[in-house]
């Protein structure tokens, strides 16, 4: 039941997290804007920057 529980909530995790950054991109392309995000999350670190977005 651990095992389960465990990768459902890392799976949630990964997919709030990929919810964010598109959320993000799409505001930071409305209004012109740079928008750097910076989640730590268990000794890590996970970055967006909308300028890494633009050709």
């Amino acid at each position: 039941m651990l095992i389960t529980t465990t990768k459902r909530c890392c799976e949630r995790s990964r997919q709030r997290k990929i919810t964010l950054f598109k959320k993000v991109y799409n505001i930071g392309r409305e209004y012109q804007v740079d928008i750097a995000v910076i989640i730590y999350q268990n000794g890590q670190y996970c970055t967006f920057r909308s300028l890494d977005q633009k050709l």
